[in-house]
């Protein structure tokens, strides 16, 4: 989801809560959207936890954005590695120069 689309379901979603707050709820006004108070505060409980679950959404994309990427290659560890099997070869006998040219 773009993030346009994101902070535009979000601000829905907060537009939608104040609407729900200015409302006024009674069952002997008929005409009126009727709805049980318990109800009420489902529905808002779970739009105010869309909203956060939103925002969390956000934050981790972004924290994922910021990582940096390995390609599995740093010059001065391969070369530290490099020189380690020299050393590992030489102190076991094994002459690795030679060993490349057929001996």
């Amino acid at each position: 989801m773009s993030n346009i689309n994101k902070q535009a379901l979000n601000q829905e979603k907060i537009e939608w809560l104040n609407k729900l707050a200015d409302m006024e709820y009674c069952k002997s006004n008929p005409g009126h959207w009727l709805m049980s108070l318990k109800d009420t505060n489902m529905l808002a409980k779970l739009a105010l936890r869309s909203v956060a679950l939103l925002d969390e959404l956000e934050a981790a994309e972004k924290k994922a954005v910021e990582m940096p990427t390995f390609d599995g290659y740093v010059p001065h560890v391969a070369r530290e590695l490099q020189a380690a099997f020299r050393i590992a070869c030489d102190n076991a006998g094994i002459n690795v120069t030679a060993a490349g040219k057929g001996e």
